[in-house]
């Protein structure tokens, strides 16, 4: 998704950047950030733990995971505000569609 959006993180040089792009050349994959992957990965991880246990000490554990995760993201630069949240809106969509995916597969096979 990160070579379709193609939107830089906040820590890189916009100016340089766009010379990159405008030449059409190649820009390095590290310098993309929407979405962030680490929030995608957090957030599928809380979706699906919790929706498999049921678990309230699963989802307090995991929205502290996730909630670390972000904050270090953004504060490093690594990723904007809106970089994460999609990020995190992907993650908890495919969260969603796998544990539904998962229940299928098991219950074809009973």
């Amino acid at each position: 998704m990160k070579f379709i959006i193609r939107e830089p993180r906040p820590s890189q040089d916009k100016v340089l950047y766009n010379i990159f792009n405008e030449l059409d050349k190649h820009v390095p994959f590290n310098s993309y950030g929407m979405p962030s992957g680490h929030a995608q990965l957090t957030a599928y991880t809380l979706t699906y733990l919790y929706l498999v246990t049921k678990s309230m000490n699963v989802l307090c554990f995991t929205l502290f995971l996730i909630s670390i995760t972000i904050f270090q993201r953004v504060l490093s630069k690594k990723h904007s505000i809106k970089q994460v949240l999609v990020g995190t809106i992907i993650g908890v969509g495919l969260g969603y569609f796998f544990y539904n995916y998962a229940n299928k597969l098991i219950r074809d096979r009973v």
